[in-house]
């Protein structure tokens, strides 16, 4: 695989993790064209050497070895501008991913400040709600002892009641004998008759005083179950809160650790562009080095042509 080949493969890879897929990978193999590049080099400058070196070699080898070197040179010079043309690439390439995962970065900060924003308020949001169950339960508890008390009420508005029947029941006894005694009993009978108006009075207040319990206790039991609803809902309610306070901190470090390993892959893209950079520094270098190869095997094989012409009067 080339270098822009391995450059496509890291940028997919990149790609993938900005659009929140954290299951991609690149799974590079093989050698890359640089390192084979630079081999062929090696190479070509160890024949070089070989030829210049060789003090003994014949004129037709010279010969052929400028020839050979001529085309290894014109190869390498041509390798080396493709190979800088794809660094020059490789390198814009790796600046718009290292922007790219800059942007990321501060994508990933702005949410693990939203996250913590969240949390925050989740937690606020369940101290809330463990308040407004305290105060349901403590309003329960005086709607409970409400109710007792409008039954304690209810008790003794029925002691009333039997009493001012039976005081009732006592003014018409007394009225009755009152009139069995004639003139005598007149004043004993108006007193009588003024107990028996009491009696009814009382009577006809206890019966609305009653009838006002009966109502104070049936809102009493429908507010005390009220109270019970409430709690059940801000029971499930404080629930809720404590599990999204404890999944937002879970995803607060989640994104915390995406940050930073963001923060990582920024640090190591730029590194990715700079490198790349100094490739293509070290292409254009390696390609001026190629045409300037390229001209000394044409003065090489001048000088071959030269030394044939010179060697060809002598028998060997």
């Amino acid at each position: 695989m080339g270098t822009l080949g391995l450059l496509a493969v890291v940028g997919a890879a990149i790609a993938a993790l900005a659009a929140k897929d954290l299951t991609g990978h690149a799974g590079i193999h093989g050698r890359d064209e640089l390192a084979v590049m630079g081999r062929d080099f090696d190479t070509a400058m160890g024949t070089v050497r070989e030829t210049v070196s060789e003090p003994a070699g014949t004129a037709i080898a010279l010969t052929s070895a400028s020839v050979r070197l001529s085309e290894v040179s014109g190869g390498l010079s041509a390798g080396s501008g493709r190979a800088a043309e794809r660094a020059g690439a490789a390198t814009d390439t790796a600046g718009q991913v290292s922007e790219n995962v800059r942007s990321m970065s501060v994508s990933a900060e702005e949410m693990t400040s939203s996250i913590a924003e969240i949390a925050s308020s989740a937690g606020q949001a369940a101290d809330v709600a463990q308040q407004s169950l305290t105060a349901a339960t403590e309003t329960g508890v005086q709607i409970a002892a409400l109710a007792e008390a409008s039954s304690e009420i209810g008790e003794v508005v029925k002691m009333i009641t039997s009493i001012a029947e039976q005081t009732n029941l006592l003014a018409l006894n007394a009225t009755i004998e009152a009139a069995r005694a004639g003139d005598a009993g007149k004043g004993f009978a108006v007193v009588a008759s003024e107990v028996k108006d009491l009696a009814q009075a009382t009577a006809r207040a206890t019966e609305g005083i009653s009838q006002r319990v009966e109502a104070i206790q049936a809102g009493t039991a429908g507010a005390a179950r009220s109270v019970q609803q409430i709690q059940d809902v801000v029971g499930q309610i404080t629930d809720h809160s404590t599990t999204v306070a404890s999944a937002v901190e879970q995803q607060s470090a989640t994104t915390a650790e995406m940050s930073r390993a963001i923060s990582a892959a920024a640090n190591g893209s730029g590194e990715l562009s700079a490198t790349f950079g100094a490739v293509a520094e070290v292409t254009t270098a390696t390609s001026d080095s190629a045409r300037a190869g390229q001209v000394a095997a044409d003065d090489l094989s001048t000088l071959a042509t030269k030394l044939n012409a010179l060697v060809g009067v002598f028998h060997y």
